[in-house]
C-alpha cells in the first residue's frame, strides 16, 4: 500500500514535497535571481577581460593591422594574403627630419616599425613568400598613416 501525502505535501516525481508556501517556494524565490546575478557576473568578467586584452597594446595591434592592410592593398591577389609571422616594436618617437612632410606638423609622433612575411598568390595563381618592412605612424595615440618600406 502507498502512502498518501499528508497534508501539507504534494508529490513531486514520487518524492514528498512541501507546498510551493514553505521552503521550495523560498528556495525557487533565490535561485533565479542568483542564477541571474552570477551570468551576469560572467558577462562583466568577460567584457573586462575582452576590454584589458584590446586596450593593453593596442598601439602594437594597430600598426600590425594598419600594416598588413597597406600590404594587401599592393598585392596582385590581396584576397589570398596569410600573414604567418608578423611582429612589430617600437620605433620611438620621431627625428624632425625623419618625419615625412605631412605629419611634421602632428605633435607626439610615435612609430612602430612592422615586418613579416607575406603569403600570396601572383598573377599566375602561385602562392609566394614575400617579406615586408612598414613603419605604423601614431601622433598621441591615434593612427595617422603607414610607410611601407619595402616588399620583396
Amino acid at each position: 500500500m502507498t502512502e498518501q501525502p499528508g497534508k501539507g505535501e504534494e508529490t513531486d516525481g514520487g518524492l514528498p514535497t512541501i507546498r510551493q508556501d514553505g521552503i521550495v517556494a523560498y528556495l525557487k524565490s533565490w535561485k533565479v535571481p542568483l542564477l541571474g546575478l552570477l551570468a551576469f557576473g560572467g558577462v562583466v568578467a568577460a567584457i573586462i577581460g575582452v576590454t584589458s586584452y584590446w586596450t593593453s597594446g593596442s598601439e602594437e595591434r594597430d600598426a600590425i593591422s594598419h600594416c598588413e592592410s597597406a600590404v594587401k592593398n599592393r598585392l596582385r591577389s590581396p584576397s589570398t594574403a596569410v600573414f604567418p609571422d608578423t611582429s612589430a616594436h617600437e620605433g620611438g618617437e620621431y627625428v624632425y627630419n625623419d618625419i615625412p612632410a605631412r605629419y611634421r606638423e602632428m605633435e607626439n609622433v610615435t612609430t612602430w616599425v612592422v615586418t613579416g612575411p607575406v603569403d600570396a598568390q601572383n598573377g599566375f595563381g602561385a602562392t609566394i613568400r614575400n617579406k615586408f618592412n612598414c613603419r605604423a605612424i601614431f601622433s598621441d595615440g591615434m593612427f595617422a598613416g603607414t610607410e611601407i618600406g619595402y616588399i620583396e
